[in-house]
């Protein structure tokens, strides 16, 4: 096998990063970390409470933040599965 049949073999297994749903799935990951950092601050609040009762302005915060994680994480592990398929 020459260095040019490695490479051409490697961008198969990866997927092409010009392709429209890896380029999807590179976004849903920037969300997930965003997400995640938006989600540490809320948590900083949180605790900053005390014994306190969460705001309903947090408790929203904090479910919406569950399902853009969910549905982020989801939607990229889905376009990984369907990627190395081809």
């Amino acid at each position: 096998m020459t260095a040019t049949d490695y490479r051409t073999i490697t961008v198969e297994r990866t997927g092409d990063p010009n392709a429209p749903l890896t380029q999807v799935k590179l976004v849903l990951v920037l969300v997930i970390a965003l997400n995640g950092v938006h989600a540490t601050a809320l948590h900083h609040r949180l605790t900053d409470l005390g014994h306190r009762g969460p705001t309903t302005g947090m408790l929203v915060r904090g479910g919406a933040s569950a399902v853009v994680s969910q549905m982020s994480w989801w939607g990229a592990v889905i376009i990984g599965f369907l990627n190395s398929r081809h």
